[in-house]
């Protein structure tokens, strides 16, 4: 629960701080520090080893982490390359952390509303909900965008669209069989 709470503090704290002129620098590079390392990779070793031994309904459910994984790492990445473009930056970056919070928001949601005596990994669909909460805090950037600037910025309505597809997609797709040989193969690296 800590871990939601302080996502949406720092979330809270960016959108504060999307401004047009360049970014406060003490401020940056102490949260790129932060944030850089450890995030993704103490992410990526952790639902990987979740899902090992929990079987296919573990396999299935490793789409959720796995591909906000991939959405955080393209993000990242063109945060990284637009970097002198402080405006696209700057909202690649807080889109970038958003996928990272569905895990923390689903671990409430759990704690809220599971079931006594559930155990083993949900159903795929259970993780819409959490995520959709989520992405609320792409409607608050949105809305100081169009508060601050008279206009919404593409890259929230091309980033937003593409974090709530991914979501959504995730629930047909884990049911497939090719997306089982993919966790398969994931499995098989973590050992």
């Amino acid at each position: 629960m800590e871990s939601a709470a302080g996502g949406i503090r720092l979330a809270v704290f960016l959108v504060g701080h999307v401004r047009s002129e360049p970014c406060l620098d003490g401020i940056h590079r102490h949260i790129e520090g932060v944030c850089t390392y450890p995030v993704p990779h103490h992410y990526t070793r952790q639902q990987v080893a979740d899902s090992i031994n929990r079987g296919d309904a573990g396999r299935r459910f490793s789409i959720v982490s796995l591909s906000a994984l991939v959405v955080f790492a393209t993000l990242f990445t063109l945060a990284i390359a637009k970097s002198r473009r402080v405006e696209v930056h700057k909202r690649l970056m807080l889109l970038a952390m958003i996928p990272l919070m569905h895990a923390a928001m689903a671990r409430v949601f759990l704690t809220l509303f599971a079931p006594p005596g559930a155990f083993g990994p949900p159903p795929v669909f259970v993780s819409v909900a959490p995520g959709l909460v989520v992405d609320l805090l792409i409607v608050v950037a949105v809305i100081h965008d169009w508060r601050r600037r008279g206009r919404v910025h593409p890259v929230y309505l091309i980033g937003g669209f593409a974090i709530f597809a991914v979501q959504v997609l995730c629930v047909p797709a884990s049911a497939t069989a090719t997306w089982l040989s993919i966790a398969r193969s994931v499995e098989a690296l973590a050992g």
